[in-house]
């Protein structure tokens, strides 16, 4: 804000921060610099940011679910497991980051939405992305596969005791058996297994987040103008 009441600056007439959390708490601390200074201030919200608040066991977190989607949770778990060799790999140092990274960006294009999304300009944003979370430890890059063959992969970050889920990709080889679906559900258990307390599921109000027990946040848009 103080960068905005420099005169030699007249261009600046607004801040934009576009990706702030419902309950963060810089939301009151910038209405209340806002009040202070004379500064306009406006927030909106963007989207919801579902996230799923984890229990202290397995057990536990499936009791939350709706008797419906416990049974779901344990039929596909089960039959993925009677039919295949099934393994969850985190990508770590002991794999080429880059290639891990592309693989899973080839997976996205599965889906005809993601495909069209994945311009040059945002694979290699995406790519970039990946590799920088890696070298500073935060890279949850993981896969679901079957018989040895990757069938999901879900882009995740490992930071403030949460799994960040960023995006995700899948196999049409084995789309029968919902590996999507079964690697949100594994990594679920690892994430309660090792302690964390939350899979932040992020932007979007897709229907499966909620089937899994996420709560909404919203995704919050904060402008703040010049002292009229």
């Amino acid at each position: 804000m103080f960068f905005l009441l420099k005169r030699d600056q007249p261009e600046a007439a607004s801040l934009d921060l576009a990706n702030l959390q419902s309950d963060s708490p810089s939301l009151q601390v910038l209405e209340e610099l806002c009040a202070a200074m004379g500064f306009q201030y406006h927030a909106q919200v963007l989207q919801p940011a579902p996230s799923i608040l984890l229990p202290s066991s397995w057990e536990a977190f499936l009791e939350n679910l709706s008797k419906k989607q416990r049974h779901e949770v344990r039929r596909k778990e089960r039959n993925v497991e009677r039919d295949f060799e099934t393994d969850l790999v985190f990508v770590d140092g002991r794999q080429d980051i880059e290639s891990e990274l592309r693989d899973f960006v080839g997976m996205m294009r599965n889906e005809q939405e993601k495909m069209e999304f994945l311009t040059p300009e945002r694979e290699a944003f995406m790519i970039a992305l990946g590799k920088n979370a890696h070298k500073h430890g935060v890279l949850g890059l993981t896969w679901l596969t079957l018989n040895g063959k990757k069938a999901a992969g879900y882009f995740n970050f490992l930071t403030q005791n949460r799994l960040w889920v960023y995006n995700t990709g899948w196999n049409p080889e084995f789309g029968k058996v919902s590996p999507g679906w079964v690697l949100l559900v594994k990594m679920i258990q690892w994430a309660i297994e090792n302690g964390l307390e939350e899979v932040d599921l992020m932007r979007g109000d897709e229907e499966y987040k909620y089937r899994f027990g996420a709560q909404d946040r919203e995704v919050v848009q904060v402008l703040i103008g010049l002292p009229q």
